[in-house]
């Protein structure tokens, strides 16, 4: 038997993975009003979205979704790095001199 806790983990999990929810998480306060659940429930279900990697807290700042990976195709030509997108292992054939990283953050 799942616990609300897990159930409303699992809801909140799929619709970060979707690309539904995004950026800053609303507080404990309103999320677990929205859910009709007590904060502790609401706390709980949050720590297992930290658990998973999902969603990490800054302290007095709030709760962030945590970006998805992104797959960085660099080709080396000139030192110049070519970004593309999510599957650029489709894009290695014919070039020798290349590989694909795995990176949190594009800067």
């Amino acid at each position: 038997m799942t616990v609300r806790f897990e159930k409303i983990a699992d809801t909140l999990e799929q619709k970060i993975r979707c690309g539904e929810i995004s950026g800053k998480l609303p507080n404990e306060k309103e999320l677990a009003s929205r859910f009709s659940v007590a904060s502790m429930t609401m706390s709980r279900a949050i720590n297992v979205l930290k658990d998973k990697g999902l969603v990490r807290q800054v302290h007095r700042r709030g709760t962030f979704v945590v970006p998805p990976e992104k797959k960085v195709l660099r080709l080396w030509q000139r030192s110049t790095c070519y970004f593309a997108g999510k599957y650029p292992e489709i894009m290695l054939n014919g070039f020798i001199m290349a590989m694909v990283d795995t990176v949190l953050f594009l800067s």
